[in-house]
């Protein structure tokens, strides 16, 4: 329990320092407005994501109902180029701060609506939701419900996003992200580089199938 208590004052003490500091990320201190992020999620947004942001492409990440304030750190790293993605860099790198403030005053405001991603390994399944709810003490791994809740719904407070329904796809190559990147250059810790580079490849699937097995919000 030693570890885990550790890796637990480590997240929470980075993610209250990471948000704290003088300088946080431009749409950080917007506010947005939900309606003009409407218009620019349905010119821009949709044709990946899904109406309202409950994607159905296990590639792209579900929106709908997601932290606000990740999703406007994350538009914000994505659009500096400090978060490399060929598909977003392009796209983020076209808005302004307050159109970035917006979209996630929109999409954090809609119902997060999407079904269990199907065919996960009931296996995998099961190891992935001992990992989230336990973690591995003789590994290491801090539970995955320590920083992003007991049913994965995130921390607004902290920034800590929503991920339990995430697509299958999308989740596999976040975590090969963060695994490989310590950090994106924007004020948050490198909490989930420590987690994602200490995960086994089958422990990295179990996770991706548990989380996929669940849904997003209430469908």
């Amino acid at each position: 329990m030693r570890i885990t208590r550790v890796l637990f004052a480590f997240v929470v003490v980075g993610f209250v320092a990471g948000f704290a500091q003088e300088n946080p990320p431009p749409p950080l201190l917007l506010t947005g407005d939900a309606e003009r992020g409407a218009a620019i999620a349905n010119e821009t947004c949709a044709a990946c994501h899904g109406a309202n942001g409950n994607s159905t492409v296990p590639t792209f990440p579900r929106l709908a109902g997601q932290v606000q304030p990740y999703l406007a750190v994350q538009l914000f790293v994505l659009k500096e180029g400090r978060r490399p993605s060929a598909i977003m860099n392009p796209i983020a790198s076209t808005l302004s701060y307050q159109e970035i403030a917006d979209l996630a005053a929109y999409f954090s405001g809609q119902d997060p609506a999407g079904a269990p991603w199907p065919g996960q390994d009931p296996a995998l399944v099961e190891r992935g939701g001992e990992l989230f709810a336990e973690g591995d003490v003789e590994g290491g791994l801090i539970a995955c419900a320590v920083c992003h809740g007991p049913a994965g719904d995130g921390v607004a407070s902290l920034g800590v996003p929503r991920i339990t329904g995430q697509a299958p796809g999308y989740l596999k190559g976040i975590l090969a992200e963060f695994a490989q990147v310590p950090d994106f250059g924007a004020p948050l810790p490198n909490a989930m580089h420590v987690v994602a580079s200490a995960l086994s490849a089958e422990d990295t699937d179990a996770v991706i199938a548990y989380l996929a097995s669940q849904p997003w919000g209430n469908p």
